[in-house]
């Protein structure tokens, strides 16, 4: 019976601890909140920073920017699309991988020839729902490119470019 009690007054708490809300707080316009937080007009849009997650093993993951995912080494299939937030860098002490996804309308053997080409590897033909190609880049850098067939809505093309770190990565 005591641990019933216990537990009880423990939830009590613990949803007393998460009601710390004011009312009206979600009726607030942005002008409102800036001011209930107290920031003036010249710190708003000024804040800097990084979207970046160190991990115990002393990797690093951090956002990219979308606009310069062929700065890396390999070409955007044409009329794909950047799959909003899903670009990232992982940083190890020994190297470095970039990930980012595409999205296509076109076929998946279609986008598999083409990142053969790329790679100047021979084309491979799906047979799955994925299907992948490798190879070294321009740059010197290693690229997987996995494409996964969506049937009607297309592609989805999942690219992965390793290289070796640098001095400029630390």
């Amino acid at each position: 019976m005591k641990n019933l009690i216990l537990l009880a007054c423990l939830v009590a708490g613990f949803a007393l601890m998460g009601c710390n809300q004011q009312a009206g707080d979600d009726k607030l316009t942005p002008s409102q909140a800036q001011q209930k937080v107290g920031l003036t007009d010249d710190q708003v849009g000024k804040a800097s920073g990084s979207n970046a997650v160190v991990s115990a093993d002393g990797s690093t993951t951090s956002v990219l920017p979308e606009d310069d995912l062929e700065s890396f080494g390999l070409k955007l299939y044409p009329g794909s699309t950047i799959r909003k937030g899903n670009a990232f860098q992982k940083t190890n002490p020994r190297d470095v991988t970039i990930y980012y996804t595409l999205l296509t309308s076109d076929p998946a053997k279609n986008v598999l020839a083409y990142y053969a080409k790329e790679l100047k590897v021979d084309p491979k033909e799906p047979k799955a729902k994925d299907s992948l190609v490798s190879g070294k880049l321009e740059n010197g850098h290693s690229a997987v490119v996995t494409v996964i067939d969506e049937g009607d809505r297309g592609s989805r093309i999942e690219v992965q470019i390793l290289r070796a770190r640098t001095d400029k990565d630390k």
